[in-house]
């Protein structure tokens, strides 16, 4: 026996708003999914370009050591040759400290 029409305009009407509610909520839930998605690219993207700002302030920062060294290199051949002059001065001096005294004492015997 089959159920009068009003029943099954009524069930069928009931499986399509149940129907309808999981397809709204299929969509609100794809929305979110695609929101997350959207807010996790932004944040990946915010790392890219800090890690490239990073990379770059790294990169300024050896150049500015690598330039620290080349001058810190030239100031120690500079001080060592400054060390080897002044030591050579000292010998020369302490040679005609001694010329002075060989001749004092000659001076002294004549």
């Amino acid at each position: 026996m089959s159920l009068p029409e009003w029943s099954q305009n009524t069930g069928m009407g009931a499986l399509g708003a149940l129907a309808f509610r999981w397809i709204w909520q299929e969509v609100r839930s794809r929305r979110k999914d695609i929101q997350i998605d959207q807010s996790e690219a932004l944040a990946l993207k915010n790392m890219r370009d800090e890690i490239a700002r990073l990379t770059e302030r790294i990169d300024s920062l050896e150049k500015k050591l690598d330039e620290r060294d080349v001058e810190v290199e030239a100031e120690r051949k500079l001080r060592r040759i400054a060390e080897n002059e002044l030591d050579q001065e000292k010998r020369r001096s302490a040679a005609l400290e001694d010329r002075i005294a060989e001749l004092e004492s000659e001076i002294a015997k004549s």
